[in-house]
């Protein structure tokens, strides 16, 4: 009965995350993607990477569409030792091009190019039901951090290995906050009036080795269903009460504020750096532009409103499915990317971004006078890390040497004065 019930609460669950900026948001639409008939009412998991769409079917199992061909078709993966009653959680595409599934079954990888996942890694429990993965952070150093039913387990050897690191009961989501500490969003599974843990948030130190807990405490909370991190250090969390919303903070968690999105957010995305976030609900997929202060929503195209998932392409669109298993895509790109050109320049606010073969030059008036190292990172439009350096100005100019390892669409960040700048940058190499 417990796998029962946290496999409804949360298949439907993805995690992406992106920067950029939203375009066309007075008059976003959709337009629905044809999907196999037999689809209809059966999507279990619907998520993106790598230039495809994957969506999991109780029929079919392990679907995916390559958007980066005109005529792409839905193509059947294989996927041994998967189950039929294993849902996917989330899929991850690596730096080296491997993918994962996150699966209640623990881990499944395909090397890059192959059309086959294989089960790996080792599993973090003895029992079966307790295996389930539901997000996963990779830092830097190559270090996993994954969100699992039994807590947070670190990983220093791909997951041949699990140490457990934060001893909790179902942690849904991880996200890397600006200092390098992580925020885990940790959830409870409830039996009638039973309740095994409230649902909160807990925030690890520098080390990542001791947490702290009980920043986020709402008794009414049944779960967190999603957690955001703006680049500026605002937190969004949707969770499931009695008045579902989406609450804030913008001072780590000290205080918290009821924004009047009015629903349950089964997903939340911060899609620029702290004032434009898209979410999905029974009522739609709604877009502030405005930091959180407004939720109207966007619905025109859609056959359903109650929208279960919601993620963002590499192609710079949004799309999602509702409960019927009608899949959809935006009329317009939601965070455009740059052209695939070597060498090509991405012009922001006061910044002028050029990136080619792994180098990355960024040119502004701003870096006049600065006479300590800045730091540049590169994170893929799920918001993990790829790779970062630092570099000292020279003039007006600096240039460092960053190399993610993979090819596909990333967003680079800088701080200057306490001012965040970002580009979507697209690796050719």
């Amino acid at each position: 009965m417990r796998r029962l019930i946290r496999l409804f609460s949360f298949f439907c669950i993805v995690a992406l995350y992106g920067g950029g900026t939203l375009v066309a948001q007075e008059n976003l639409t959709w337009d629905i993607i044809e999907t196999p008939a037999t689809l209809a009412n059966q999507i279990q998991f619907f998520g993106a990477a790598d230039n495809n769409l994957y969506l999991q079917t109780a029929q079919q199992g392990l679907m995916r569409l390559p958007t980066n061909e005109d005529n792409g078709q839905w193509q059947a993966f294989n996927v041994t030792e998967l189950l039929a009653d294993t849902y996917v959680m989330r899929i991850v595409a690596l730096p080296d091009g491997d993918r994962v599934l996150l699966t209640s079954a623990g881990l499944f990888r395909a090397q890059a190019g192959s059309n086959t996942f294989v089960k790996f890694g080792a599993d973090i429990s003895a029992f079966p039901h307790q295996n389930f993965f539901y997000d996963l952070y990779v830092d830097a150093d190559g270090n996993w951090y994954a969100a699992t039913a039994i807590g947070i387990m670190f990983s220093d050897d791909r997951a041949e290995s699990w140490t457990t690191v934060l001893d909790i009961e179902e942690a849904y989501r991880i996200r890397e906050l600006a200092d390098g500490t992580l925020l885990v969003a940790a959830g409870r599974i409830a039996f009638g009036n039973d309740v095994s843990q409230a649902a909160g948030l807990w925030r690890s130190d520098a080390a990542r080795q001791h947490w702290e807990g009980g920043i986020y405490a709402d008794e009414e909370a049944f779960t967190i269903r999603d957690l955001a991190v703006t680049s500026g250090g605002r937190w969004f969390v949707g969770a499931q009460t009695a008045t579902s919303t989406i609450t804030t903070s913008d001072d780590e968690g000290e205080n918290w504020s009821n924004t009047p999105f009015g629903d349950i957010a089964m997903r939340i995305i911060v899609l620029n750096n702290d004032n434009i976030l898209a979410a999905a609900a029974n009522s739609g997929v709604a877009l502030s532009t405005d930091g959180g202060q407004s939720w109207p929503r966007f619905n025109q195209g859609l056959e359903d409103p109650r929208i279960l998932h919601l993620t963002l392409h590499t192609d710079g669109h949004a799309y999602c499915a509702d409960v019927f298993g009608n899949v959809y895509r935006s009329g317009d790109p939601v965070q455009p990317l740059t052209t695939g050109v070597a060498g090509a320049d991405v012009k922001t606010a006061e910044l002028n971004w050029t990136f080619a073969n792994g180098v990355l030059i960024v040119e502004s008036d701003l870096l006049n006078g600065i006479n300590s190292a800045l730091e540049i990172s590169l994170f893929d439009v799920r918001g993990l890390r790829m790779a970062g350096a630092s570099a000292l100005p020279t003039g007006n100019r600096m240039r460092v040497q960053l190399q993610p390892q993979a090819v596909g669409a990333f967003v680079a960040t800088l701080n200057i004065g306490g001012r965040q700048f970002s580009a979507a940058l697209l690796n050719t190499n």
